[in-house]
């Protein structure tokens, strides 16, 4: 670890959340958003929208970050830690218009069978370097780790 450059706890990125309505362009599979290299949200051809209740943190400026995995919702694109701009439209929701790129972590869901040890140095190590991890309904597993 770079001493000039602390890791900063997952758990503080998602501090101060509170829960709001995203909407968002999707796919006929309402699945989305979707963007492109310098973050743009794609609208779909349809005009077709989505949207969901979920955990945010509003970091000033249209800027918010994404505190809470989507993992029975639409809103398929984006995890925990994500940040994105939106606006807000007359409904007080908030329409996401811009994915803040780079990413900074990488997500991978897993689906797990049987036993596992939450206890073991993979989830630790992932924690240590500034991420996270998530076990839903026992047996889907969400890992983000920081890219840098």
């Amino acid at each position: 670890m770079d001493i000039g450059n602390p890791v900063i706890k997952f758990a503080e990125l998602l501090k101060g959340a509170a829960a709001r309505n995203l909407v968002f362009p999707c796919n006929d599979e309402s699945e989305g958003p979707f963007w492109i290299e310098d973050g743009s949200v794609i609208e779909n051809k349809s005009g077709q929208t989505s949207d969901a209740t979920l955990q945010v943190v509003d970091l000033g400026a249209g800027k918010f970050r994404l505190a809470e995995n989507p993992c029975f919702e639409d809103l398929t694109t984006l995890h925990w830690g994500d940040e994105f701009y939106a606006s807000e439209n007359n409904a007080g929701d908030l329409v996401i218009i811009e994915i803040d790129v780079p990413l900074k972590f990488k997500h991978q869901t897993s689906i797990v069978g049987g036993s596992i040890n939450l206890n073991s140095d993979y989830f630790q190590q992932i924690v240590e370097q500034g991420g996270n991890w998530e076990l839903i309904a026992g047996g889907i597993l969400i890992t983000s780790a920081p890219l840098n």
